[in-house]
């Protein structure tokens, strides 16, 4: 059995990240014209902590 380094290791493990980095591609839009003012908050059900803290 071969004897990997850890200098190898390394590498590949960054090279692996790298990768994985720049794979990933997203695309936003929006509307500028967008009336935000007519939206409210709401919420589905009422929410109760279990500890008060």
């Amino acid at each position: 059995m071969k004897f990997i380094n850890r200098t190898t290791i390394y590498a590949l493990l960054f090279l692996t990240m790298l990768g994985s980095a720049f794979a990933q591609k997203v695309q936003t839009d929006f509307d500028h014209q967008a009336n935000f003012s007519q939206y409210k908050t709401y919420s589905w059900q009422e929410i109760k902590p279990a500890d008060s803290l």
